[in-house]
This record gives C-alpha cells, sequence and structure tokens, in this order.
C-alpha cells in the first residue's frame, strides 16, 4: 500500500514579468464594443502568450509526506522543498508553441524518515552535498534541458542540453512546469483538471528501494 498523504505546490509569480498570458474569446472581443454590460460570465480561452528573449522567475514551496507498507514494514517520509527558478523563452513559432530553457537558481531540501531529524542540503551552502541531494546539485544554476510548449502549456517534446541522466530523461511530466490550460473557453467560476505522475523510490529500512508512480491532481478555478 502507497499512499501520497499530502502535496502543496504554490507557485509564486508564475505571470509576472516577461510572460504574457493571452486570455482571448470571440465574445470577449465583441463586447468591447458595447456600453459596458456584466462580462463575470462570459468563456475565455486560455492560451500563453510567449516572446523570444524574455525571462520569468518564480518560486515553488512544497512540503510531501509519504507512507509507505510492505509485508509488515512502514515507513514514512517527509520533504519539504523550496526553490528559486527561472526559466527563458529560446524560441517561438508560429503556431505560437515556444521551447523554454528552465533553470533551478537556489534550493533548500530537508528530507527525513520515520520522524528522524532531517537531511537538509541548501544550494548555497558550502557544506559537503549529502548523497541523496547528489543529482538535484548538479543541476543547479544549468540549463539541463529546453522544453516545447504549446500555447496551452502541454510538453511537446525534451530537448536535452547536457548528457546528465536528468537531461536524458525522457519523461516528458518530470520536466512540466507550466500550468495547462484547458482545451475549450471556460467562464468565470468554472474549475479544470492538471494531471501529472511523479516518480519516487523508498528505501530507508528495506533491503532493496522500491520504486512507485504517484498520481497527483491539481484542480485551478478561473
Amino acid at each position: 500500500m502507497f499512499s501520497f498523504s499530502s502535496c502543496r505546490l504554490m507557485i509564486a509569480s508564475l505571470f509576472a514579468g516577461c510572460l504574457t498570458l493571452a486570455v482571448l474569446s470571440a465574445a470577449a472581443l465583441a463586447d468591447d464594443a458595447s456600453d459596458g454590460n456584466e462580462k463575470s460570465n462570459e468563456s475565455v480561452l486560455l492560451r500563453y502568450g510567449f516572446k523570444p528573449g524574455q525571462f520569468v522567475h518564480y518560486e515553488v514551496e512544497s512540503t510531501s509526506r509519504m507512507t509507505l507498507q510492505a509485508r509488515q514494514e512502514v515507513q514514512t517520509l517527509e520533504e519539504k522543498r523550496s526553490t528559486r527558478k527561472h526559466y527563458r523563452v529560446v524560441s517561438v513559432a508560429e503556431d505560437g508553441s515556444a521551447v523554454l530553457e528552465p533553470v533551478i537558481d537556489h534550493v533548500v531540501m530537508e528530507a527525513s524518515s520515520d520522524g528522524q531529524e532531517p537531511i537538509v542540503f541548501d544550494s548555497d551552502s558550502s557544506e559537503p552535498v549529502p548523497t541523496q541531494f547528489d543529482t538535484i546539485s548538479q543541476t543547479v544554476g544549468k540549463a539541463v534541458v529546453r522544453v516545447r510548449y504549446s500555447p496551452r502549456g502541454e510538453v511537446d517534446e525534451i530537448l536535452p542540453v547536457t548528457a546528465t541522466r536528468e537531461a536524458k530523461s525522457g519523461n516528458e511530466e518530470a520536466h512540466k512546469f507550466l500550468i495547462e490550460f484547458p482545451e475549450n473557453s471556460i467562464a468565470s467560476g468554472e474549475t479544470w483538471d492538471d494531471d501529472f505522475t511523479v516518480k519516487v523510490s523508498v528505501s530507508g529500512e528495506f533491503k532493496k528501494p522500491i520504486p512507485k508512480s504517484v498520481t497527483i491532481r491539481s484542480r485551478y478555478t478561473l
């Protein structure tokens, strides 16, 4: 039995600065010429408006708690992560899709097992990097991949920049960092879901790491 009992993802300033969020609808454009009628129930089409050479800086805070049971053994893992990131718009195609280059600028991570003292990694620290965080430490401050996104925020293609294992991963969801917008127009107050899968590997008291896939659903309201 595997349970992902809590996962909180907060993205601050995702649409700030250089990224233009295009909110378009035929109905809204038609009403622009009206005499100011109520617009709260209009349907809008959500799409990204990428522009070459622009940068977007944002922060991600996440907390997770996972409980794994294998036969009679039970293990609980907790993790906290605070990350500063940015991405650059490398190029934009005629259809509005764009190649984005994400970079981790700074990260602080804490991981603990069964309530023990957490292991902490701070990318700005001069202390030796804990083994658990060696892979992530090698990507800080570097462009590892470029990701081609559709105007909806769908991952179309992963373009490795370096030869690291992280870059070679063909898992599109592992490199997804934009909110995926709904295909059709929606009205104020309506919601849409964005599902993605993450890979976790639990070791600790177990003889071999146990790989698991966890599906996370994010729900957004316009």
